[in-house]
């Protein structure tokens, strides 16, 4: 039963892993499109293409460094600093 089981956990976790790949591409195709929409918007208000590019790129640059910046908070809790303070303070000899 227990082989079993694992089997099918295994199986499970190899679907997920392709899910997720098919997931990515057509989260980055949904990106791309939305992004040539909103510069294709952009274009025919003011005219001119540099704006509608311009503007989709600046939005993608400011969108990246908020990601870099909040992800900058999970790799600080990743690294266990309370935990590593415990264990720290539980090897310091107690008077």
């Amino acid at each position: 039963m227990l082989r079993a089981e694992l089997r099918l956990a295994r199986s499970s976790a190899l679907v997920l892993v392709w899910l997720g790949f098919a997931l990515l591409f057509f989260g980055v195709g949904a990106w791309l499109a939305t992004s040539a929409a909103i510069a294709a918007g952009i274009y025919e208000l003011t005219g001119n293409v540099f704006y509608g590019v311009g503007s989709v790129a600046l939005a993608n640059i400011l969108g990246a460094i908020v990601v870099v910046y909040l992800m900058r908070g999970c790799w600080r809790d990743l690294a266990l600093p309370r935990t590593r303070r415990a264990i720290a303070g539980l090897r310091e000899p107690s008077p």
